[in-house]
């Protein structure tokens, strides 16, 4: 697993500064843009509902509770299961409006559902977790096993090399490409579908 501490050597041998010359402190002038990196990056691959930024949990609803906490770093859910169907997610004017019913919505820090349980009961929750870039150090192992790094790498060393004279059109440019280059990288994969002469005798 590589760490941010990696990620910044990388960066500098990019940038052909390996002795700190230029750029001379890790943590006030690389650290931030690679917390501004990853923080681009998670938004870019939820946008776009990547696999490796999902993950899932068992929420339990108690008995007669209409309520159950999401989890702590929750950022956005994607999908509820119950019993191997999808529970309906509804937004408040139509939860609001509907006297009973299969559904839940987000209510706060808390999962809320329509009907109240009547026995203890699990639920499938899919969601894109909340990563705190902000406490990041030099130390901190990096995310989703490193499968961004060298995108991280790339964007961040360009970063680095138009600080001097601020482009605020090479900044959108190196954002469209680190979108580019994410999506080309761990986007989905459409199944190609062969089309049947049908049903044939033999």
């Amino acid at each position: 697993m590589s760490t941010v501490a990696n990620v910044i050597t990388d960066i500098r041998v990019n940038l052909d500064d390996v002795d700190s010359t230029r750029f001379t402190s890790d943590t006030t002038i690389i650290l931030p843009l690679i917390k501004k990196a990853l923080r681009r990056a998670e938004n870019i691959a939820i946008r776009k509902g990547l696999e490796f930024v999902k993950t899932r949990t068992t929420l339990t609803l108690l008995e007669d509770a209409k309520t159950v906490a999401l989890p702590a770093l929750f950022k956005r859910d994607i999908a509820m299961y119950y019993d191997y169907a999808e529970v309906p997610k509804r937004d408040n004017d139509y939860f609001e409006r509907c006297s009973s019913g299969t559904m839940w919505r987000v209510n706060g820090a808390n999962a809320e559902f329509k009907t109240a349980a009547t026995a203890d009961t699990d639920y499938i929750f899919w969601y894109f977790p909340y990563i705190d870039f902000s406490a990041y150090a030099v130390g901190t192992t990096m995310p989703w096993d490193g499968k961004l790094d060298d995108i991280i790498i790339a964007y961040v060393t360009m970063r680095l090399l138009n600080l001097d004279e601020y482009d605020a059109n090479m900044e959108l440019e190196l954002l469209a490409d680190m979108e580019t280059n994410i999506l080309e990288t761990y986007g989905p994969i459409t199944a190609m579908l062969q089309e049947s002469d049908g049903y044939s005798k033999i």
